[in-house]
């Protein structure tokens, strides 16, 4: 939200998304973002690193390195291919 990219309903979305499913990849790495329905509330494609030393819950598990992402229309898909690939290899 600080880098303007995205309106603060956009971290409702985010906590949203995690209900329905976690965004937890695996070893203590995270990429939350938001809902379908949070389209409209992304001003510009965007990615942060956020580092928790002592971790964050994502559904019973600890994330220490999240990436929030957000896109507009399916920018945000080159970070899903990231994502992808990474799990590939895990």
């Amino acid at each position: 939200m600080k880098q303007g990219c995205v309106k603060d309903a956009y971290a409702d979305a985010m906590v949203e998304r995690e209900k329905l499913v976690t965004t937890y990849m695996s070893m203590g790495i995270a990429i939350p973002h938001g809902t379908s329905e949070a389209k409209g509330c992304v001003k510009k494609t965007g990615i942060v690193l956020v580092q928790y030393p002592q971790g964050i819950d994502f559904g019973g598990e600890m994330a220490q390195l999240i990436f929030g992402i957000a896109g507009i229309g399916d920018e945000h898909l080159v970070y899903i291919y990231v994502k992808k690939c990474y799990n590939a290899d895990s």
